[in-house]
C-alpha cells in the first residue's frame, strides 16, 4: 500500500473540515485523517531521555515524561529518535570526560529500554530495520546525539558511536563547542 506523508498544515486542514461544534458523530474528514494516520509511519525526531532512564524511570509504563512507550502507542507514534544529549561544558580533558560519562549513561538507558521491551520495540539502525519493525507492529527506537561535545577534541569516536546505534549528531546545542558555534 502506498504511504502518504502530510505536512502539518495539510493535516490540520483535513482535521478541521466538516467539524462543527455540537456534532455528535465523527465527521468523514476526521475518519479520513485517522485512516491516513494509521497507514503512515510516524516519526518523532527528538525524544529526550533523562539520566535516570531505565534505572528510576521506566518508559514501558506511564510516566511524567513527554514521551514513553505507552504514550507512543496510544498516540499512534511509530518511531522515535531517542536522544543522547549532553550539556555543554568546558573544552578540556575533564569536560570531555564528563560529557562522555553523561552520553554513556543515556545510550545505556536507551539500549536497556530496547532490550527490556524487545517484544514491543525494535531497535533500528537502518531504514530496512525501521520498515521491518513497522511491519511487525513494533515501536521503533533510533538514536540521535544532540551536541557533539562528548566526541572529544576530534571526530575519531564517530565510528564507535555509529556502531552503538547513533544515526545523527547535532553539532552544537545551547553552547559553542570544539566543532561549531551555537546560535546561543
Amino acid at each position: 500500500m502506498k504511504k502518504l506523508l502530510l505536512t502539518l498544515p495539510a493535516f490540520i486542514l483535513l482535521a478541521c473540515q466538516d467539524s462543527a461544534p455540537g456534532k455528535t458523530e465523527t465527521p468523514a474528514a476526521e475518519r479520513d485523517v485517522a485512516k491516513i494516520h494509521n497507514q503512515t509511519l510516524t516519526l518523532d525526531t527528538h525524544v529526550d531521555v533523562p539520566l535516570t532512564y531505565m534505572t528510576e524511570v521506566d518508559p514501558g509504563e506511564p510516566t511524567d515524561l513527554q514521551s514513553d512507550l505507552v504514550k507512543m502507542r496510544s498516540g499512534g507514534l511509530n518511531a522515535a529518535f531517542f536522544i543522547v544529549y549532553t550539556p555543554q561544558g568546558d573544552l578540556t580533558q575533564a569536560g570531555y570526560a564528563q560529557a562522555s560519562k553523561i552520553a554513556e549513561t543515556r545510550i545505556k538507558g536507551i539500549r536497556m529500554m530496547a532490550e527490556a521491551y524487545k517484544d514491543r520495540v525494535a531497535f533500528a539502525t537502518t531504514a530496512a530495520e525501521v520498515r521491518k519493525g513497522y511491519q511487525d507492529g513494533k515501536l521503533i527506537a533510533l538514536v540521535g546525539m544532540e551536541n557533539a561535545f562528548p566526541l572529544g577534541p576530534s571526530i575519531e569516536d564517530v565510528p564507535m558511536w555509529a556502531e552503538r546505534g547513533v544515526r545523527y549528531v547535532g553539532i552544537t546545542h545551547f553552547g559553542h563547542n570544539q566543532f561549531g558555534d551555537s546560535s546561543n
